[in-house]
């Protein structure tokens, strides 16, 4: 793996997905680590700013091995944040407490803003 890591130019420089033939799934299954890995590995690493130097040993070691427990750490760390949906909710949960606190008041300006499509279905300036 470390001569993949090492050597190894990658095959698609623009997917960042996998894509494969589902006849094929069974080849797929049957890969090893370093058929994954490629010269673009590495900027995985300098991404989140972790060490590389532990590829090179054999893997029983790893954990023994400080850049590997640091790398750990960070990838444990991480959250997704990714998610449009996620994004989505948190954006308007954030708006609606900006514009008012009060229930009452959210449901009024709901209602009329729903009023206001109504009359106004279309958004131009020449429609208003």
């Amino acid at each position: 793996m470390a001569k993949a890591f090492k050597e190894k130019e990658s095959t698609n420089s623009d997917s960042k997905r996998l894509h494969f033939d589902l006849k094929k799934m069974t080849e797929f299954t049957h890969k090893e680590l370093h058929n994954f890995v490629s010269k673009r590995t590495s900027n995985f690493f300098k991404r989140f700013k972790a060490s590389s130097d532990f590829i090179a040993p054999d893997p029983e070691n790893w954990n023994s091995h400080h850049g590997y427990q640091h790398g750990l750490t960070v990838i444990r760390n991480l959250t997704d944040a990714n998610d449009i949906a996620e994004r989505s909710v948190k954006l308007m949960e954030e708006y609606n407490n900006i514009i008012t606190h009060d229930e009452d008041q959210n449901q009024y300006l709901l209602q009329v803003v729903k009023d206001y499509r109504s009359h106004f279905p279309f958004w131009s300036k020449h429609s208003l």
